[in-house]
């Protein structure tokens, strides 16, 4: 269960190893301006903000976590052949928000569920989150040689990682009658701002990460197009992303 619970993981970042750190270098070879490119990247961070409280509820009110994270990866998978419609900005934008609407919560609804099987099973979550980097890090290398040549691949090779990731899920085991049942039983804890703001730290916080974000977004969002631009190719965006996550 533990090599299960790892593999499950990596995929999750398999899976987005060859849309995130590449879609940027591929709209710059479409023709897309660096505007524009600009306000393609903002939809997964407006996205997420909707999105994610409304799957969070989905998943915590029914109980049925794993369905909810099988429509999450399923939706990830499918969305992303979207792509293949046309090469226009129109296209672009409309892919992009529904890829985003699924694929931004695969990670958080997948911890939650993992976290609480390797809690159930004694296993510490360090070692399973070690597949995502482990797996992000290597794929990262190889997708980048294949993207070099075959750029048009990558949102075929992401759609096969998230059917794998869909096969790997559907070996754990159901959701428990205790966690299918809160919803029934009324035991469950509303959560608002007035939980979450509970100290001035969490304002001091919030602004470091937005500061953080802020700067990241810039070197996450263009440096694919600036490599591209200075005669690099989808290899060299694939080493470096490599090396960022190896940094983890």
């Amino acid at each position: 269960m533990e090599l299960h619970l790892f593999l499950i993981n990596a995929f999750v970042y398999i899976s987005s190893v060859f849309y995130a750190p590449f879609i940027s270098s591929y709209y710059a070879g479409n023709g897309i301006t660096p505007a524009q490119i600009g306000v393609l990247l903002m939809i997964g961070p407006i996205t997420a903000i909707i999105v994610q409280p409304l799957w969070g509820r989905l998943s915590d009110g029914t109980g049925r976590r794993k369905l909810v994270l099988t429509l999450a990866v399923a939706g990830s998978g499918l969305s992303m052949l979207i792509y293949y419609a046309g090469n226009s900005f129109r296209i672009f934008f409309i892919a992009a928000v529904a890829v985003n609407v699924f694929m931004t919560v695969v990670v958080p609804l997948c911890d939650a569920l993992i976290i609480n099987q390797a809690e159930l099973l004694g296993i510490p979550f360090s070692i399973v989150r070690l597949g995502g980097t482990l797996g992000f890090s290597v794929m990262a290398v190889i997708a980048g040689n294949l993207l070099k040549k075959y750029p048009d691949m990558q949102f075929a090779l992401s759609s096969i990682g998230y059917a794998i990731l869909l096969i790997l899920i559907a070996f754990l085991p159901r959701d428990s009658a205790r966690s299918r049942s809160i919803r029934k039983t009324g035991q469950k804890t509303r959560m608002g701002i007035h939980n979450i703001f509970i100290s001035k730290e969490i304002y001091l916080v919030l602004s470091f990460v937005l500061i953080s974000q802020i700067g990241l977004s810039f070197y996450s969002g263009f440096m694919g197009p600036y490599l591209i631009k200075q005669g690099q190719s989808q290899k060299e965006i694939g080493v470096m992303s490599c090396l960022s996550a190896l940094s983890e």
